[in-house]
């Protein structure tokens, strides 16, 4: 009787998947911009945002990140100035998304 308790519990276990939210993503740049962008993705709440992920991502790369719904901050930036930051409220799916990456408007005054 005991054997089967402890197999039924780990079935139960199992069984149970929280909401996922998947979001696939590219880094692009139609301004020139040719360095690697350090990417970050961030939890946004009432209170504070949350670094969940940091990541180098070349220009025309691609990342992957999966999360549980809720509101988030991607954003990307590199040493040329170049950046590109995205707000999403992400519910129980797949998201694709695309950070277009441009210079900084005080960048270009110089």
């Amino acid at each position: 009787m005991f054997k089967k308790s402890i197999i039924l519990s780990i079935i139960s276990f199992h069984c149970y998947s929280a909401p996922s939210l998947s979001i696939k993503g590219k880094v692009k740049s139609s301004d020139g911009c040719v360095q690697p962008s350090q990417l970050f993705v961030s939890q946004k709440s009432k209170e504070r945002e949350k670094l969940l992920y940091q990541v180098e991502v070349p220009v025309n790369g691609t990342f992957s990140v999966n999360l549980t719904p809720g509101k988030y901050q991607i954003h990307a930036a590199n040493k040329e100035g170049c950046q590109a930051t995205l707000n999403l409220e992400g519910k129980e799916s797949n998201a694709k998304v695309t950070l277009n990456l441009s210079r900084k408007k005080e960048q270009e005054k110089r």
